[in-house]
């Protein structure tokens, strides 16, 4: 047996010695490439630091200038580097508390866009409105600026301000807007209502506060209770978020049903399903619009696909990446895209966004009213609110699950 053992042990050896003899020119090449790249970045570090004519230069801002460089090199608005600084406030937003002026912003056109004010916030407040392009921060031109730079830009401390200078409506001209910053509590359920005795809503804000899920289960279970015979989600304006919030609170409305695919730079296809049961399983409306974004896409496509709601509104922003997050030792991070979503039939959200069962377009002489304080979400004044409520008593709603 040992002889046996030893023999096996010589073969595998023959055989590794082969393959390492076989595939070395291929390994060696590559090796010589990744070095030239890496020695091409360090004699250019080496130049700076012995003949640039300031003698004092920061490592660290070197260090960091290079990565961005590289990620910005990538051409992609979601892929960023984030400054320990930065990172720390992002760990916090998580927890829907935190200074700022209350935005969702992204990026349209290659332009840094507001996707959404959060309600009720001082960018709300200030004036600032869905799908306004971002043209300056406190006179500083956002034209080359990555979304995180931005990101960092427009938040600070409470009491402090900022100006944002935007283009609206295609307008020539910039509009600058002065907002003063404010601690910015951010709850996933704004609203809960029933209309008409029967029809019960849930006004979902966000998705970025990580108790999202729990706040929408005790709003489905507080409207339960009155025996509600339709629910209308509301999801216009809301920019998204946590992606896992997304799935979490799909799961309340799907039984046995897929949520969303997300396809990575290989192909390869991973499906989020959802096994359990429902917790509500009557009739469902989703209200969304322009400014619905991210993870709002996915929830309202995972129940238009699944045919359990009917969707009304307006098309989506169309905004649907994976990011993955890889912390430094020095407290920052790498922000990149590792893939898209999605929906269930196979729609790509981030090219066509959601589009919507029933239209509603808002009259032209709603339009200038619709961002005055307490006008939206409120049945008197709020136009597509109206339509849905009117179709949903007449019955024109057919929603199966």
């Amino acid at each position: 047996m040992k002889i046996e053992f030893k023999q096996n042990k010589l073969l595998i050896l023959l055989i590794a010695l082969l393959l390492l003899i076989t595939l070395w020119p291929k390994i060696q090449l590559y090796a010589d490439s990744w070095y030239m790249e890496y020695d091409l970045l360090k004699k250019v570090t080496e130049e700076i630091k012995t003949k640039f004519y300031k003698k004092k230069l920061d490592d660290k801002k070197l260090e960091y200038g290079a990565i961005k460089g590289m990620l910005d090199a990538l051409d992609d608005p979601y892929t960023s580097f984030i400054e320990p600084d930065s990172y720390q406030e992002m760990k916090i937003k998580l927890n829907g508390h935190f200074d700022g002026i209350g935005i969702h912003i992204g990026m349209y056109k290659k332009r840094l866009t507001v996707i959404a004010p959060i309600p009720g916030m001082p960018a709300e407040k200030a004036g600032l409105m869905a799908l306004d392009t971002i043209m300056k921060i406190d006179k500083q031109n956002t034209e080359k600026m990555s979304l995180m730079d931005a990101v960092h830009k427009i938040r600070g401390k409470k009491g402090s301000k900022v100006v944002l200078g935007v283009k609206r409506n295609n307008s020539p001209d910039i509009l600058d807007i002065a907002i003063t910053r404010n601690t910015i509590d951010i709850n996933a359920v704004e609203k809960i209502e029933v209309f008409k005795e029967k029809i019960g809503y849930v006004r979902l804000v966000s998705f970025e506060n990580k108790n999202a899920v729990w706040e929408m289960r005790k709003a489905l279970k507080s409207l339960m209770k009155k025996n509600i015979g339709t629910l209308i989600l509301d999801l216009r304006f809301n920019g998204g978020g946590l992606v896992n919030n997304a799935i979490g609170i799909a799961r309340l409305f799907l039984t046995d049903r897929d949520i969303m695919h997300t396809i990575d730079r290989n192909g390869l296809v991973y499906t989020e399903h959802v096994y359990g049961d429902a917790y509500y399983t009557g009739p469902l409306i989703v209200l969304i619009n322009e400014a619905s974004a991210s993870s709002s896409e996915i929830l309202a496509g995972a129940l238009k696909d699944n045919k359990r709601a009917t969707i009304m509104g307006k098309k989506s922003f169309g905004k649907a990446t994976v990011q993955n997050i890889i912390e430094m030792g020095d407290g920052s991070a790498v922000k990149y895209t590792i893939a898209k979503y999605q929906t269930p039939s196979g729609v790509d959200i981030s090219e066509t966004g959601i589009t919507v069962n029933i239209e509603i377009n808002i009259p032209t002489e709603n339009i200038k009213q619709m961002y005055k304080d307490d006008y939206l979400y409120t049945y008197e004044t709020d136009y597509q609110l109206q339509k849905a409520i009117e179709l949903t008593e007449q019955k024109l709603v057919n929603t199966t699950h």
